[in-house]
């Protein structure tokens, strides 16, 4: 029998910020790249927040708890001379067309891709978790995802590797992954970059404060690894060997460099 103080002690690993159901469906809509359709995308990229959610009880003795207005989920507090302002956070005029998708079929295809072996890491708890951070804290999350999605073990095991692979670095390899899949050599430097600034910082080097631009390509890149992998795994139903399309990925990329 487990004591209490030993729960207590331990740490989930991946422990949910929000009830499951809510956790799946905002890695859907976190698909959608709304970095690129927020009119002020360069101070909050974010259309909406999720700051409450209502959880319905069907114990008939438990209190009701009174639903919140659904407006609060897209108003966010501004600051006008010392007047109190709300304002709804704004979309350009692509945004119907970006996210168009959404909808039953979207659905459905996320939820079979995430069975596929191709997304049993981790990603989509850290893709959650940089919607709910905030600043250093969101960047440091992006690239976690980036790193959850297409890190490998090898990577820090130079010995295990074929003998010429062993001089690449962990950082060069997931950034040729980055590029491989997303047939884009530049977004992989891009992830080189973005990696070195998270260095810096994790290692207590001397920087300036992180440009606005970062913190964005931190989330389209996520975003796109996270989009390109998904709609893999739905197109690719019989991957079973995720090491050997890591491996793939790789090389494409490094063919691409």
């Amino acid at each position: 029998m487990t004591k209490v103080s030993e729960v207590r002690r331990d740490i989930e690993p991946h422990d949910p910020k929000f009830p499951v159901a809510v956790e799946a469906a905002l890695f859907a809509l976190l698909m959608v790249a709304w970095e690129d359709v927020a009119v002020y995308a360069e101070y909050e990229w974010r259309p909406f927040e999720v700051p409450w959610v209502h959880t319905v009880d069907d114990d008939l003795f438990a209190h009701r708890r009174v639903v919140p207005d659904a407006d609060t989920l897209t108003w966010a507090f501004d600051a006008l001379e010392e007047y109190p302002e709300r304002r709804l956070r704004r979309l350009n005029d692509t945004a119907a067309e970006t996210i168009h998708t959404l909808g039953d079929a979207f659905w459905a295809a996320v939820t079979t891709a995430r069975e596929s072996a191709l997304c049993a890491t981790p990603f989509p708890h850290f893709l959650v978790r940089a919607f709910a951070s905030e600043g250093i804290d969101e960047f440091l999350a992006h690239i976690t995802v980036v790193e959850a999605a297409l890190g490998s073990a090898l990577d820090h095991y130079r010995r295990s590797r074929p003998k010429s692979e062993r001089k690449d670095g962990a950082t060069d390899r997931v950034a040729w992954r980055v590029a491989g899949l997303l047939d884009d050599a530049a977004a992989g430097e891009r992830y080189r970059d973005l990696f070195r600034e998270r260095s810096d910082f994790l290692h207590g080097r001397v920087m300036s404060p992180l440009p606005g631009q970062s913190r964005l390509d931190a989330r389209r890149i996520a975003r796109r690894c996270v989009r390109a992998l998904i709609e893999t795994a739905r197109a690719a139903e019989d991957v079973t060997d995720p090491d050997a399309f890591l491996h793939k990925l790789l090389l494409r990329g490094q063919a691409s460099s």
